[in-house]
């Protein structure tokens, strides 16, 4: 919206005005997302290469003690990002056995 009301030759200070930015935030471009989580995204692989069955939580704990800064919603999202998110295990079924009558014995003495 800004850029559209500089281009109608108003000035940046009162297109920012106008818009309710303020001039800095009109100067800073944003960085992409895939440059901000670069370094962490490649610690998060070396850390998947070694252990493949861990969860986030042992993820974001080694994150955290090798001295990333990030916070636990970060690294979820990047983790999810990533498809590293696994299904839970589930117990093993036992296979059906056919179903017998119970057999009645004589009570005890």
């Amino acid at each position: 919206m800004v850029e559209q009301l500089v281009q109608s030759k108003l000035s940046i200070t009162r297109a920012c005005q106008i818009a309710g930015l303020s001039r800095a935030a009109y100067y800073k471009r944003p960085a992409l997302a895939s440059e901000r989580n670069a370094e962490g995204i490649g610690d998060l692989n070396v850390i998947v290469a070694k252990h493949d069955r861990w969860g986030l939580w042992k993820r974001f704990t080694r994150l955290w003690h090798d001295g990333h800064g990030w916070n636990k919603k970060r690294v979820h999202r990047v983790y999810c990002d990533m498809g590293l998110n696994l299904p839970r295990r589930t117990k093993q079924r036992l296979p059906g056995r056919p179903r017998q009558p119970l057999e009645a014995t004589e009570p005890h003495r």
